[in-house]
């Protein structure tokens, strides 16, 4: 696309800059489980805690590091490389907290997603190397709006109460500054596949947010009545 092409020469001299950027908030952002793994640290069990969100993220980040060795980009490597390793960190802690009678659980839902990974890494291996990235790019696409379109499933609850309350701001705002600095980021890299998948992305939390501006962040307040 010749207007993407003159859109990626514009910005390339701050592609230094980007980068710095997407990699600082792309790590803070995966820093964020660690609010949850304190909470499971002061109430000593992951009881009602789903380990789901944890093995998504190691999911997705060994198979974006895997795309950014495909794509032979350092920055995406680098962020993803710390990825793996603080999810390491979370799933080993979400395990030492886990009751004894739920062990074994975590360890099937464990290997299940190291056997998912393991075969999508080995299809990007034997697929045909003028096909491979855009398919890879499509599954990773996927994944990656599976977990960010999790907060959605509240948003029925959010229009019947009038409330944002059970919506994570601080998630949603994160995800959408992050996507948004990696789509400049794909401009520059004339990647098509990272600015579309980013592009949706930053409409998808841009519609998360605009709930934040329709209504409150509190409960809402519901009338009652004496009854004499």
């Amino acid at each position: 696309m010749e207007f993407l092409e003159n859109l990626s020469d514009s910005l390339s001299p701050y592609k230094d800059l980007v980068a710095n950027i997407a990699t600082t908030m792309t790590i803070a952002q995966l820093m964020t489980p660690i609010l949850l793994i304190n909470d499971i640290r002061k109430m000593k069990t992951t009881e009602g805690i789903s380990i789901v969100p944890f093995l998504g993220g190691a999911v997705l980040c060994t198979l974006f590091l895997q795309f950014g060795q495909m794509i032979g980009d350092p920055v995406t490597v680098k962020v993803n490389i710390v990825g793996v390793l603080l999810s390491l960190f979370y799933l080993l802690a979400f395990y030492y907290y886990t009751p004894i009678k739920e062990k074994f659980s975590v360890w099937s839902k464990i290997g299940g997603a190291f056997i998912f990974s393991t075969g999508i890494i080995l299809y990007t291996m034997y697929e045909d190397p003028t096909l491979v990235e855009m398919r890879f790019g499509m599954i990773l696409t996927g994944l990656l709006y599976l977990v960010m379109a999790a907060p959605m499933a509240d948003l029925k609850h959010v229009i019947r109460d009038k409330s944002t309350e059970s919506l994570p701001f601080p998630i949603i705002l994160m995800g959408f500054i992050v996507s948004f600095v990696w789509l400049i980021y794909g401009i520059i890299l004339n990647s098509l596949f990272m600015v579309f998948q980013n592009i949706f992305a930053v409409l998808l939390t841009g519609f998360q947010l605009s709930f934040f501006a329709i209504y409150p962040s509190t409960p809402k307040v519901k009338d009652t009545k004496k009854k004499n």
